[in-house]
């Protein structure tokens, strides 16, 4: 499942060489393909594998939110995206953002979760995923003061609004719950990373919070 365009192998650092704002020097890789790579100066997390296999994870995702959003009827869904527009609440802004480590070994030494299964095998009990983190997506869904509770709550203001067939009514929505869950996020993404772990993916830390909160 590695990028072939990957290099087949990373030296150990030099200052700067992983910073967001590195390397500052250009380095040169061999990749998987037998090519080889040159990462200029100042240019890291401007591909996918530099300067190590990395990908940019939403923490609330865009999926999971459009289809939290779309279970509800129609009007109530309209309303709300609307609402969400007028509140200029942007998925993609930073404070939705953060770039993990795709590589095992990678995120191990860094202290942070892998983004996505893929075929390692985390656990027994969790699927091989490619393109997706399912159990990551239902836990923001389901989590106390999770998605799941804020389309809830929004669901609520959008039906004491007087019904309008011909046009989409004006309600005022509160980005920053969505805002907070983000922040929220952040800091469980960040501890699943603690010192001695073996990279673990987001599904298998996720798997491991829902089953530790779910009713016995």
């Amino acid at each position: 499942m590695t990028p072939d365009r990957y290099c087949a192998h990373l030296d150990i650092p030099e200052p700067g060489d992983w910073d967001i704002g590195g390397p500052r020097r250009a380095i040169k890789r061999k990749t998987f393909a037998k090519g080889k790579v040159r990462i200029p100066a100042g240019y890291n997390f401007t591909q996918d594998t530099w300067p190590y296999w990395n990908n940019a994870h939403h923490l609330i995702p865009k999926g999971t939110l459009d289809s939290v959003i779309q279970k509800q009827e129609a009007k109530v869904s309209n309303m709300i995206q609307k609402a969400l527009l007028k509140a200029r609440y942007n998925i993609n802004h930073k404070k939705n953002m953060l770039l993990i480590p795709q590589d095992r070994e990678v995120a191990a030494l860094l202290n942070l979760p892998r983004h996505i299964q893929l075929k390692d095998d985390d656990t027994s009990s969790l699927p091989a995923s490619c393109t997706d983190h399912p159990v990551y997506n239902v836990m923001v869904s389901t989590m106390t003061r999770g998605l799941g509770e804020i389309i809830d709550d929004y669901k609520a203001i959008c039906e004491q609004v007087k019904d309008d067939e011909h046009s989409i009514p004006d309600i005022d929505l509160d980005k920053s719950r969505l805002e907070t869950l983000s922040s929220n996020l952040l800091e469980i993404i960040l501890a699943w990373g603690r010192p001695g772990s073996a990279g673990p993916s987001l599904d298998k830390k996720s798997n491991n919070a829902i089953r530790s909160y779910s009713p016995k």
